[in-house]
């Protein structure tokens, strides 16, 4: 025990030692270590206080800088005030002299004016008066003329008209009551025969055109209809002759409304026919269709009604049927105004280029003989083609105006496939 207690307190002894020894090594390094950063914290102090110095130096430079431009300024605005002070007064004075100026210039001008004036009214006075007493001498003279030439025709008038009674009451009463039944009935004749010769010339179907004589009786006798009959009077030739006015009109809608009428008073294939095709131009295809369709059940062999229903169907997209229908016809009519129709269809309707361009070549023919489907337009059938995505539907569209004689040959010229076919 001893033993331990000798050798720890001669271990403590020497740690002791050790702790002064570094204590007096580094109390030495630590007042140089402060003495250093004391020395650098100075300087740096020093080195902040300079530029503090250079900094206020130069704020105070700017500052009298400043002032001075400042005074400058002040001064120029003082001067600028006196200035606009002079120029106003300037100003004000040549503005009031101006004004004396001109008000003595008015106040001459005036008096010259008014001695002006005052001679020019008079003057103007004076003629006024003059030609007034002549304008109103002249109409009154007009006037007077006027009267006694409008009284002098009428007493004319009268004295005429009493005559003529006097005459056709005493001596030619007689005679004129044996005329007009005569005239009457001659009248009538020709309407009748004007009738059956429209009637006629009707059941030959859509391409007989009306020339402008047949327009004429047909103008005719619609008159003599609306004058001696009322509409519950009308027969089936009434209403069908009415109907076919509108239709060469070109008022389709009209028409089809007119012919239905005359189906309710009796029926038969060309009244049929023209209610079709009204129909089908007025674009009513549903009922168009409807028609056609009677139509064929009775005649199956109706090559323009087969046509015009391959043309419809064609036209709503039905090609299959419409085709189907296309080649029945091509095989059995001999119809040129059919025959260019059928053409027109293959070229607007049918996909191949081959059959396109043969149909084409086939429609550039008929044009040239002169052939023309007049009266019926084929206008649906160039927008369904178009719609279908047709590679010319210009060429496409002005081919129909010439088909449907609406336009010149001559102007389909300018297509290239034309020149071409």
């Amino acid at each position: 025990m001893h033993f331990y207690e000798v050798i720890v307190g001669n271990m403590n002894k020497k740690v002791y030692m050790i702790c002064v020894i570094a204590l007096a090594l580094l109390i030495p390094a630590a007042t140089v270590f402060a003495a250093s950063a004391a020395d650098e914290l100075a300087a740096e102090r020093k080195f902040w206080n300079m530029e503090r110095r250079i900094f206020i130096d130069k704020l105070a430079t700017q500052r009298e800088s400043f002032e001075e431009k400042a005074a400058r300024l002040e001064t120029k605005v003082i001067q600028l005030e006196r200035d606009l002070e002079n120029v106003t007064n300037g100003s004000d004075k040549r503005i009031e002299d101006l004004r004396s100026h001109l008000n003595e210039r008015v106040s001459d001008i005036k008096s010259t004016f008014g001695w002006a004036l005052g001679i020019f009214s008079i003057f103007l006075t004076l003629v006024i008066a003059l030609l007034g007493s002549w304008v109103g001498k002249t109409i009154v003279k007009t006037t007077k003329e006027k009267a006694e030439e409008v009284t002098k025709d009428k007493v004319r008038d009268v004295v005429t008209k009493d005559l003529v009674r006097n005459i056709i009451e005493e001596k030619g009463g007689p005679l004129i009551k044996k005329i007009v039944p005569k005239l009457e009935k001659k009248w009538q004749i020709e309407i009748d025969k004007m009738r059956e010769e429209l009637l006629k010339k009707a059941s030959q179907g859509t391409y007989i055109q009306f020339n402008d004589e047949d327009k004429q009786k047909l103008n005719d006798v619609i008159l003599d209809i609306e004058d001696t009959e009322n509409e519950e009077e009308y027969d089936f030739d009434d209403w069908f002759l009415k109907g076919l006015e509108e239709y060469e009109k070109e008022q389709y809608a009209e028409a089809s409304e007119l012919f239905k009428k005359a189906i309710s008073l009796g029926e038969n294939e060309i009244v049929l026919f023209y209610l079709a095709i009204s129909l089908h131009m007025s674009l009513n295809f549903i009922e168009a269709r409807y028609y056609y369709k009677k139509i064929l059940d009775k005649y199956p062999m109706d090559e323009i009604s087969i046509g015009n229903y391959a043309g419809l169907l064609l036209a709503q997209g039905n090609k299959e049927e419409g085709f189907g229908e296309l080649d029945r016809v091509t095989k059995i009519t001999k119809i040129a105004e059919l025959i260019i129709e059928l053409w027109f269809y293959h070229y607007a309707h049918k996909e191949d280029e081959e059959d396109q361009k043969n149909a084409l070549q086939e429609i550039k023919i008929l044009i040239t003989q002169n052939v023309r489907s007049r009266g019926f337009s084929m206008k649906a059938n160039v927008q369904r083609a178009t719609d279908d995505g047709h590679h010319n539907p210009k060429l496409l569209s002005d081919l129909e105006r010439v088909i449907y004689d609406k336009k010149d040959a001559k102007d389909l010229e300018k297509y290239e496939e034309w020149k071409q076919a």
